[in-house]
């Protein structure tokens, strides 16, 4: 297998936030659904808002630009002799498109029969649930130890607590996932992609960044949002931070985000700006000083963030970003339950 696994991490000493036995159990209750209880929805949908577009010859990316509520990005590289995908999207259909769009890619590179690998960046839905389809087309899927460990435990996520339900299809979860530890790098044959599992919790406990230092691409996946509002409910705000000051330490040209437009280092410094003011907001809370949704809403109406979609993330960022700071538990269900109660309801989308 064209895989050289080098031991170098990442140059960073913050410890991972506990994220509880209890935690991990709210999870599982919230938001995962065995791949079985997915029959009823196997209406596949009309249209597609996917972009697909090329970076290089050998670069393709698969961009959503609304970019909100389970609304990805994903990507692919290919290489002489293998062509690695970079995470997947949530319904059978979305999924079958990107797949055509790849093997339509690796065609046009003279390359159709070449090795397939998936990289997840994490094991949400909306860049994970196509796994299975994957691994049908031949492709051998990598996580991080905690996204395997999720993906095969708790199989499809369709969130049936925070999701009104749509067409998710015949989706299923892959039956491996070979776990990535460290920083592997991918010799696909002419090309090179530095696959980093990083060493803490920040989004989730097991984001990995997919990095082609000759290129200066970096799929960033959930750690970098393209002018959306990030999410950190199950994560560590606090560990993100640590986490962004390495990802800004890289000499990048291009970073696909995990949602929204392609952009620059840019979009790097803007999602850091964001969780800063996450951070200050919750140290004002710690100091006596709470805030309910209204007055997170007039805070956000000065900030530059104040036309990113999915404001309503900002009532379960805060109280995530408590608990970092305090040290106290954080309840997943109250986070949820306020974050549905600013969006009016169950979440209505187009996976």
């Amino acid at each position: 297998m064209p895989v050289n696994v080098a031991t170098t991490r990442l140059d960073v000493d913050e410890k991972t936030p506990p994220m509880v036995a209890d935690e991990a159990a709210q999870v599982m209750l919230l938001y995962a659904a065995s791949s079985k209880d997915l029959g009823d929805h196997r209406v596949e949908q009309a249209g597609s808002d996917i972009v697909f577009g090329s970076l290089t010859d050998r670069i393709g990316t698969a961009v959503r630009p609304d970019g909100g509520w389970w609304v990805s990005n994903a990507g692919w590289v290919i290489g002489d002799h293998t062509t690695l995908a970079i995470d997947t999207f949530a319904s059978e259909s979305r999924v079958g498109e990107l797949l055509t769009a790849l093997h339509a890619a690796q065609r046009q590179a003279d390359r159709p029969n070449s090795a397939l690998q998936l990289v997840l960046t994490h094991a949400h839905g909306d860049h994970a649930n196509g796994a299975g389809m994957f691994e049908a087309a031949g492709a051998t899927v990598f996580a991080s130890a905690e996204a395997a460990d999720e993906l095969l435990s708790l199989g499809i996520q369709t969130f049936p607590t925070l999701i009104s339900p749509p067409s998710w299809g015949a989706v299923a979860p892959p039956s491996a996932v070979t776990p990535l530890t460290g920083t592997t790098v991918f010799d696909l044959g002419g090309v090179e992609a530095e696959v980093t599992v990083l060493p803490s919790a920040a989004h989730t406990a097991g984001d990995v960044l997919v990095r082609l230092p000759a290129e200066g691409v970096l799929f960033a996946g959930d750690m970098v949002w393209g002018q959306v509002t990030p999410l950190a409910a199950v994560g560590s705000v606090t560990g993100w931070l640590a986490q962004m000051d390495t990802i800004a330490r890289w000499p990048l040209t291009t970073v696909v985000p995990g949602h929204g437009n392609i952009g620059g280092a840019e979009l790097i410094d803007s999602t850091r700006r964001y969780l800063d003011w996450i951070v200050t907001l919750a140290a004002e809370v710690l100091a006596g000083r709470p805030l309910d949704p209204a007055a997170i809403r007039a805070r956000r109406a000065t900030q530059e963030w104040r036309n990113w979609g999915c404001p309503e993330r900002d009532v379960v960022n805060i109280p995530r970003a408590v608990a970092d700071l305090s040290g106290d538990s954080f309840s997943l269900p109250a986070g949820l339950a306020a974050l549905k109660d600013e969006y009016g309801g169950l979440l209505v989308l187009e996976p």
